[in-house]
């Protein structure tokens, strides 16, 4: 397993490392998006890559893809170069690949045949029975790379078909075994399984341990079970309505303007009222304005 020091998607798509050294995306928002990883290592001869998709409880369809667990992957490219001058990257040509799984009517080749055309439905995919499970594809150079002083590795997983039939969380590999385009062990778990069960240490038994839960296929439903039942129930649509109706009865009630100038009448005319000698004033001026002989004068 490689230990990216960069890693980048393209448009809004956001790559994160996790702890267990896979990468996760935060998914594209519809768009097209291309994953790029870069990493240093010692190993010299490297003959293949492998490319590992995960499950996760949090994509849809418990991934390892964005599109209800599926995924197409369009292109994978593979560049390297000397760790003393890591800026000068050279495509690797990649010659064969494998698979544990692929939808029908997909070939593996297509996802390094130097073709990566926009809508283009050709690549890596796992649909029709591939959802919620982890895979894997496994890609031999051409030519041996890497040297005794170190290399620069990158590679891109390109998605050009359609958003979001985008990888969720994968995990690389690098070999040099002269069988690249096989699954092979991690090679931790194949340097534990040459020794002994009755000699390992407590750490290398619980990592063998942890290694075979992740291909239990019986655990991993279970798991996927109980997370499916552990998501909060989507709300009552009854309850949905009788809140829509609490909150609309819960607004103030907006006072008609002229019952607020009824009022302001009201309360001018008990002023006006409770003061006798303004009002007497009044009236008096009122039978004055309104006597024949004024109106005639005016």
């Amino acid at each position: 397993m490689v230990d990216a020091r960069e890693v980048k998607g393209t448009g809004s798509a956001r790559l994160e490392k996790l702890p267990d050294g896979s990468i996760r995306s935060s998914g594209s928002n519809g768009e097209l998006s291309d994953y790029t990883i870069l990493f240093d290592t010692p190993l010299a001869g490297i003959t293949g890559i492998k490319l590992e998709v995960l499950p996760d409880d949090n994509l849809p369809g418990f991934g390892p893809g964005y599109k209800e667990g599926n995924f197409l992957l369009s292109e994978i490219v593979v560049e390297s170069a000397s760790k003393t001058n890591a800026a000068k990257l050279a495509r690797q040509k990649i010659v064969e690949g494998a698979a544990d799984y692929i939808q029908k009517d997909h070939d593996l080749k297509h996802a390094f045949d130097g073709k990566a055309d926009q809508g283009l439905r050709e690549g890596w995919a796992v649909g029709g029975g591939g959802a919620g499970q982890p895979h894997w594809a496994a890609f031999r150079l051409e030519n041996p790379v890497g040297t005794g002083e170190g290399s620069t590795l990158k590679v891109t997983l390109q998605h050009r078909f359609q958003a979001p039939y985008e990888i969720g969380r994968f995990r690389i590999w690098i070999t040099t075994s002269p069988k690249a385009a096989a699954q092979g062990l991690p090679g931790d778990i194949a340097d534990i399984g040459r020794i002994s069960s009755l000699l390992r240490t407590p750490g290398q038994a619980a990592r063998m341990l942890e290694y075979h839960r992740t291909q239990d296929p019986e655990l991993r439903r279970r798991g996927q079970a109980l997370a499916t039942a552990s998501r909060p129930l989507p709300e009552d649509e009854k309850v949905k309505e009788l809140k829509s109706a609490l909150a609309a009865a819960s607004k103030p009630i907006s006072t008609d303007p002229a019952l607020v100038q009824l009022r302001l009448d009201v309360e001018a005319s008990r002023r006006q009222m409770a003061n006798k000698r303004l009002t007497t004033a009044q009236d008096i001026a009122w039978a004055l304005i309104n006597t024949p002989a004024f109106l005639f004068n005016r």
